[in-house]
């Protein structure tokens, strides 16, 4: 189903709202109510970092651990597409860890259910870019 005219769909406000909550680190928001109990974050790619996750305290572990790995991380949120079922997240990431530089594009799926993210899929756009520097050797 689809919002009325004008109208945006519940779920890409909800997944707004997520965006916002990691962007500003609110880890209670995220915890007590945006994330359920049992969320599921899988992060797609052949590096340290892309791993899958479950519940709350792991995901928000997980998220906190991308800030500890780079001199310099920047991510914008560039469109929300959403349904019935959850949302896909279009954003940009730029990042930075000495020489390397990372600047690319990464598709979030989020499956919500009962108002609260129930799991998430991050997929980089350009994934061997992505893996690459993520690699921290």
């Amino acid at each position: 189903m689809l919002a009325a005219m004008g109208g945006e769909h519940p779920n890409a406000g909800l997944a707004r709202r997520v965006w916002q909550a990691i962007s500003e680190g609110d880890v209670e928001l995220l915890a007590g109510e945006l994330l359920a109990p049992d969320v599921v974050w899988r992060a797609h790619g052949d590096n340290p970092l892309a791993v899958e996750v479950k519940g709350p305290d792991q995901v928000l572990e997980r998220l906190a651990r991308l800030g500890e790995n780079v001199d310099e991380i920047h991510m914008s949120l560039l469109q929300v597409y959403a349904n019935d079922d959850g949302a896909v997240l279009w954003s940009r990431t730029h990042a930075e860890r000495g020489p390397k530089v990372l600047d690319g594009d990464v598709l979030v799926h989020m499956r919500i259910a009962d108002g609260r993210v129930a799991r998430v899929s991050a997929v980089p756009v350009d994934q061997r870019r992505s893996d690459e520097f993520w690699r921290l050797e």
